[in-house]
């Protein structure tokens, strides 16, 4: 749970965006003279409830299954499934949140 709730919310969903902004960002971005640090900060802030809570949505209630029914010997496979559907759901939803920004990548 102190993944769900610190970790992840305030470490690596930040790294995230920050390496994001870095590699992939917006000509809007760009062309505001902000910083990479606070682009990224403020995407993130307007982004993180919906982040968290898909997060939230789906790792509980995974995590919960996975150690409460799945044996120990299938714990691995059940985690990495997991984990490929979670960057699936991930992505879909910063391109989602991407198009609603109206932010068009560098070509």
């Amino acid at each position: 749970m102190l993944d769900q709730f610190v970790h992840l919310p305030f470490v690596a969903f930040p790294c995230l965006y920050l390496i994001k902004e870095a590699f992939m960002p917006t000509k809007a971005d760009l062309e505001g003279g902000k910083g990479l640090m606070q682009r990224s900060s403020e995407k993130y802030m307007r982004e993180a409830r919906d982040v968290n809570i898909a997060l939230w949505k789906f790792w509980i209630p995974a995590t919960t299954v996975g150690f409460a029914f799945i044996p120990t010997h299938w714990r691995i496979p059940y985690n990495s499934a997991l984990s490929l559907a979670w960057t699936i759901i991930l992505s879909s939803l910063q391109a989602r949140l991407d198009d609603e920004s109206g932010g068009k990548e560098l070509d």
